[in-house]
């Protein structure tokens, strides 16, 4: 990049970071507060809207060019990442512990431990500027190309290059995986057959090309960016999906495999077009061999695919840090060139390791994983990416088994029913903490908050409800933190089923989807009883409304009730017979959540008769009670009335000549 557009760009980033820093406390104020507090429902959130987990591996937005001792000048940065958490590498180290242990106990039992190659189905997709002509740009030819370059990184063919004079032959470990390119249907939707090809010039491919301006040059993490990926991305977590886009803003960019759970349909690997194996022909003419040597090769895909197998940079958290591999020498610094001898941590053993994958070096340097790093892969891939939970089928009310849910692992449940009932779940833990989704049809993708219901407390006991259209209603528990014995109980029951209400008492929370009705009941026993009631809301709406009519459910297509409320929280009526049920019916014309209804019924007492000056003895009233009195004033004269409250609130209502009817005001 030229000096002038690069000192622009600084001038930029500049100015970005100050308008955040102000604009933030001036837009949020004393609330302000990291995406990771937790308290009440203000869980940290996962996707469209949502904060992330800030896990993932992005390569820099316009890569600095780094200049230290060891690096050669001008060198570019291959990534910006934000280092993962220790709770991350705590978590990680878990996961590859358990997975060692465990294929030490099936060999010790005779088993076959999996040494078999694990062959993962690739996609690519090709994003191209609109009224591009270049056909040759990344066609099949040099897709296969950039295939091949990938294969030979995760296998024991890659090695040093003979051409340089440190080289005496090394080669790389067998990874054991395999990349090939997946198969597609011919029809629209293009879904993936299952099958996969070792050429890219089978005829169906997956393989896609795109001309969009706005894709090809977007940043990473933006709107768009997530938009085009969820648009073009095809198949699981074991499917491979990478992107080539504008090399302008950014080298790589990749995804951990515990993400997956919550960021199922932005999964992929992205890369600036320049940097697959011969994209620097197209850019700056053949011949390049600084930039071939640098980054031409094509072995930025390598880099990104180990991080998309769950592996952290060599270089992680200095000397004392370090990326959790046993057999990767601590390194205090990212390497840039190719400077054999390096060693930043001479106080561990070992040189720095250049030549690994996961450090900075450029490309002609590259051509190792450690033993060690392929055990995180697998332990990573047969969690997250190929031994991802199969949905556990539920019987009505019946609780699921107990199951150990780690930190970021989703588990989804399905429960049939007569369609247009009311599911309720719940979930139940041993310690720990899990969210709980909810969603008819489909089970619930959190990324984009494709669900009809959702708790996200503190805590492993969460409850949802929804009412299911098609019969089938779909239960995830997601891990937000490492929970054992989980179970989730869900109930179906019809959705005219009414809840029965105790008098002065508030229903449970409850959830309502569009054009959705819950039905409550009272008992009355009194004549001449006064029942108000009330619906809370967290965001009171015109959406929601609720009628009331004694002894049958209202009907509002006739207008059969005796009492409505739109917009407004409170009704009232009077039973004028004998011992009575009152029915009362809650809508809304749009997804409203955490409702709750409750109705007060009281015979009023005798009005009491006021004088000019003279206040009452004190009184009690229960919830939604009326008390009347009475005034006989001179004509024409003015009156004003005044309560006053120990302990509670309440509204006064008067009128003249006759007692104040609240039910119509």
């Amino acid at each position: 990049m030229p000096a002038s557009a690069r000192a622009h760009y600084d001038r930029f980033l500049l100015a970005v970071a100050l308008a955040v820093v102000v604009a933030l406390p001036r837009l949020a104020g004393a609330a302000f507060s990291t995406s990771h507090s937790r308290g009440g429902v203000n869980k940290k959130r996962y996707g469209n809207g949502r904060a992330k987990h800030h896990d993932w591996e992005h390569l820099g937005l316009k890569a600095p060019r780094v200049k230290t001792a060891e690096s050669t000048e001008g060198a570019w940065a291959r990534c910006s990442m934000p280092d993962p958490t220790a709770e991350k590498i705590r978590h990680d180290n878990e996961i590859v512990t358990e997975y060692v242990k465990s294929r030490r106990r099936r060999a010790q039992d005779g088993a076959e431990t999996g040494s078999d190659t694990v062959v993962i189905p690739t996609c690519f997709h090709v994003i191209r500027p609109e009224g591009d002509t270049d056909d040759e740009f990344l066609n099949a030819e040099m897709i296969q190309t950039q295939l091949d370059v990938l294969n030979r990184g995760f296998s024991s063919s890659s090695c040093c290059d003979d051409r340089i004079f440190w080289c005496n032959g090394e080669c790389g470990l067998e990874t054991n995986f395999r990349f090939a390119i997946a198969l597609t249907e011919q029809d629209d939707d293009f879904a993936l057959t299952g099958a996969v090809s070792e050429s890219a010039t089978s005829p169906n491919a997956c393989i896609t090309r795109t001309f969009n301006d706005e894709w090809y040059s977007v940043a990473p993490l933006t709107d768009e960016d997530t938009m085009m990926r969820e648009s073009l991305r095809r198949g699981d977590a074991g499917v491979l999906n990478v992107f080539f886009k504008s090399g302008e803003l950014f080298l790589g960019i990749a995804q951990f495999p515990t993400e997956y759970a919550t960021e199922s349909t932005t999964d992929a690997v992205l890369m600036g077009d320049r940097y697959i194996s011969g994209g620097g022909d197209r850019q700056y003419g053949e011949g390049d061999t600084n930039f071939d040597r640098q980054y031409g090769e094509g072995d930025t895909l390598v880099h990104e695919v180990g991080h998309w197998l769950g592996l952290f940079h060599t270089f992680q958290d200095g000397c004392e840090g370090g990326d959790s591999i046993g057999d990767t020498p601590a390194e205090k610094t990212s390497s840039f060139g190719c400077n054999v001898g390096r060693d930043t941590c001479p106080d561990h053993e070992g040189a720095d390791p250049i030549h690994n994958f996961m450090d900075y070096s450029d490309d002609f340097c590259l051509y190792e994983f450690t033993a060690n790093q392929i055990t995180r892969m697998h332990a990573q891939f047969n969690l997250y990416r190929s031994g991802f939970r199969q949905n556990i089928a539920l019987m009505d009310g019946v609780s699921s088994q107990p199951t150990d849910i780690r930190q970021y692992e989703l588990q989804t449940y399905i429960l049939n029913s007569s369609e247009g009932a009311r599911v309720e779940c719940t979930s139940n833990g041993d310690g720990g903490d899990i969210d709980l989704f909810m969603r008819d049809g489909e089970p619930p993708v959190i990324s984009t908050d494709s669900f009809d219901c959702a708790e996200e407390n503190d805590g492993s006991r969460e409850s949802c409800s929804i009412r299911t259209e098609t019969g089938v209603t779909y239960a995830s528990i997601y891990g937000y933190r490492r929970t054992d014995s989980a179970i989730v109980t869900c109930t179906a029951s019809a959705i005219d089923t009414p809840t029965v209400l105790a008098n002065g008492v508030f229903s449970e929370s409850f959830n309502l989807r569009a054009d959705e009705t819950a039905v409550f009941t009272l008992q009355v026993d009194d004549p001449d009883a006064r029942v108000v009631c009330l619906l809370e809301s967290n965001t009171p709406s015109e959406d929601l409304m609720f009628s009331l009519r004694f002894n049958q459910p209202p009907d509002t297509n006739t207008d059969d009730y005796e009492c409505q409320s739109s917009g407004e929280n409170t009704c009232s009526v009077v039973n004028e017979g004998g011992a009575s049920v009152l029915w009362a019916t809650v809508t809304s014309s749009s997804r409203a959540n955490n409702l709750s209804f409750g109705c007060y019924s009281s015979v009023p007492g005798p009005a009491i008769m006021l004088f000019p000056n003279v206040p009452t003895e004190p009184i009690s009233l229960g919830p939604f009670e009326a008390r009347t009195f009475v005034s006989l004033p001179a004509p024409k004269s003015v009156v004003t009335c005044q309560a006053t409250t120990g302990v509670g609130s309440g509204n006064m209502f008067l009128r003249w000549n006759s007692e104040p009817d609240l039910s119509s005001g």
